[in-house]
């Protein structure tokens, strides 16, 4: 219990002195916009790769990177709001079994203020591209993170097993989404102010990452095997959500900007993602946690 205690102490003094929303908040507010610099990586796009990507224009590649950072930041609001506010809330609420959950509550408390600033940045960063390109409102609607979280919860039937579904799928979100910052965080090339949001987000995530581990290291301890199973298992589905590549928003964007030939340029990149650097995330997380690698 002592060494629990320790923990939370510990994460609870570094997020004072460390978090984005004790140093200024958000970023956005105070960066200028560099309408010559790219606003994301192409390295990054699903269909870099393709014959149709490398023949586009400068012009049109530019406003798809464009377009791509929009996509990353309202993706990145949906992480925040679908996979990791609803498991904070129900910690809070105390609806998991937890040791010192007082102290826990503290440190929940304080990621959900940073939940609350990273939806703030993206959505002032998406916004302050789609202002400064002059470019339409996009058009898609929806994730797939979303409909996977969804089917998810829909495969248990009881509220104590979809509770233990979203608690996986949170703790995995919050170690794999380190590596998916991580490149645009430490980009040279791409707009300054991509970068700055990016790497503060990261910042704030290396934070939420121990918060998460020590939730379930805590909450395992009180599982039954099958419950444990559950949970290992969700975490592992939770992969398929950053593996994703989202094609169905780029079709809808690609679409809406007349891209040349973006059917076949995304067929020629529909083969399933490396999860590789994903799965090696979720297994470093259970090793810390003791949860047994599947």
């Amino acid at each position: 219990m002592d060494k629990i205690v320790g923990s939370i102490e510990k994460i609870s003094s570094f997020w004072k002195v460390n978090a984005i929303a004790n140093n200024g908040g958000d970023p956005t507010f105070n960066l200028c916009f560099d309408k010559e610099s790219p606003d994301f990586l192409e390295e990054l796009l699903p269909f870099c790769m393709a014959e149709e990507w490398k023949n586009a224009s400068k012009s049109i590649k530019d406003i798809t990177l464009s377009y791509a950072w929009i996509i990353y930041n309202h993706k990145t609001i949906y992480i925040e709001s679908d996979l990791i506010l609803p498991v904070c809330v129900d910690i809070i609420k105390g609806l998991y079994v937890l040791d010192s959950h007082e102290q826990i509550q503290g440190i929940v408390a304080q990621a959900m203020v940073d939940e609350a600033v990273h939806t703030q940045m993206s959505i002032n960063a998406a916004n302050t591209v789609l202002k400064f390109r002059e470019l339409a409102e996009p058009e898609y609607t929806h994730f797939f993170l979303t409909e996977w979280r969804n089917h998810l919860l829909s495969s248990v039937s009881t509220d104590e097993d979809k509770r233990l579904v979203a608690l996986g799928i949170a703790c995995a979100s919050e170690t794999l989404v380190t590596a998916y910052l991580e490149k645009i965080a430490t980009a040279i090339s791409i707009q300054r102010l991509c970068k700055e949001v990016t790497a503060a987000h990261a910042s704030d995530e290396l934070i939420h990452s121990g918060v998460f581990t020590l939730v379930l290291k805590n909450a395992i301890q009180h599982l039954s095997e099958r419950e444990r199973r559950l949970l290992l298992n969700s975490m592992y589905e939770a992969i398929a959500i950053f593996a994703n590549k989202e094609l169905g928003v780029w079709s809808c964007i690609l679409s809406q900007i007349k891209f040349p030939s973006y059917k076949s340029m995304l067929m020629a990149s529909s083969a399933k993602p490396d999860i590789t650097v994903y799965t090696a995330g979720v297994e470093r997380l259970l090793k810390r946690t003791g949860l047994a690698v599947k």
